[in-house]
């Protein structure tokens, strides 16, 4: 799973070592280059190295463009030996979640050249499409993220943040909301599932925020580079019904870079799987006490129908 870390002195020498292949350098910007339009456009430009581990695999740069007020995907380039790894897409599903949770982008574009197939694969994978604008040499696309959901929310207005490490993930205000999918909760199971949680590094657990207030939590199981389980999603009384939940399932999944999502469940949330997008499939589950009916939930997430050499733009 790869990380993104601002550039500083401690990486910005291995940023400076990136190189694609040879037949790659027309499409992208050295990461010289690219470092030193982020210093002349410091105020809205902003760069990361692609992190795997200890290791920088690549460089992403996003961006505000003032003359056309709107966000952008400036850069992004994966190292020729890192390629093929899927470190392209997770780079990009979590340059889209730094626009969206840090400055509520609605839009974000991006422009690539023609012939550049990979790159354009890769961005409608994430849901980029053309917007016919072709200006020096670059074909626009354009990200259009969550705006009104169905039941009248403004998804704008929520805000999808990591809360492994927060504090109030301890305490009685989210026991009060998570407890509504656990089985038989109490303060005290709840302390065990937390600290469960906060033991490895496979699990991720984020809070949706509505005007500043905690609306619901989310927690997922690593289990493979591109897929993660939900082990356990709920939404504040006071909020259901208005969207947050579907809200956390589609910006934690792209937070995670994730091509399938999975989760299991009982009767009473099937309904919920079943509006999001996943195929539910009945099974029996068998516990000490007795059988009882469960729900086997998987989304498949669209992505390149084959691996691509990762892109440059």
């Amino acid at each position: 799973m790869i990380t993104l870390r601002p550039v500083t002195r401690e990486n910005l020498d291995a940023v400076l070592r990136l190189r694609v292949r040879d037949c790659q350098k027309g499409y992208v910007s050295s990461p010289a280059e690219s470092l030193a339009q982020a210093y002349v456009y410091r105020e809205t430009a902003f760069p990361f190295a692609v992190d795997c581990g200890r290791e920088t695999v690549g460089f992403i740069m996003m961006g505000y463009y003032e003359e056309k007020g709107y966000y952008t995907l400036w850069k992004l380039m994966i190292g020729r030996e890192h390629q093929r790894r899927g470190y392209g897409r997770e780079a990009l599903a979590q340059g889209i979640a730094f626009l969206m949770d840090r400055f509520g982008a609605r839009e974000i574009y991006t422009g690539v050249l023609p012939e550049n197939l990979a790159a354009k694969s890769l961005y409608r994978s994430a849901g980029f499409e053309a917007t016919g604008v072709f200006e020096n040499g670059m074909e626009e696309m354009r990200l259009t993220l969550p705006g009104p959901g169905p039941e009248g929310t403004d998804e704008a207005a929520l805000r999808l943040r990591d809360a492994k490490d927060d504090p109030w993930l301890a305490g009685t205000d989210a026991y009060e909301i998570y407890s509504r999918c656990m089985y038989r909760p109490s303060h005290e199971k709840y302390r065990d599932e937390i600290a469960r949680l906060r033991g490895s590094p496979r699990f991720s657990v984020f809070v949706c925020e509505e005007a500043g207030a905690r609306a619901g939590i989310i927690a997922f199981s690593q289990k493979s580079p591109d897929t993660a389980e939900i082990i356990g999603i709920a939404v504040r009384k006071d909020r259901q019904g208005r969207g947050a939940g579907r809200f956390m399932v589609r910006a934690a999944a792209r937070r995670l870079g994730a091509r399938r999502l999975l989760a299991e469940t009982d009767g009473d949330s099937a309904g919920f799987y079943e509006r999001a997008g996943f195929s539910v499939r009945p099974f029996t589950r068998r516990f000490p006490d007795g059988e009882v009916i469960r729900y086997a939930c998987a989304l498949e997430i669209s992505a390149p129908p084959c691996p691509e050499p990762e892109p440059g733009s």
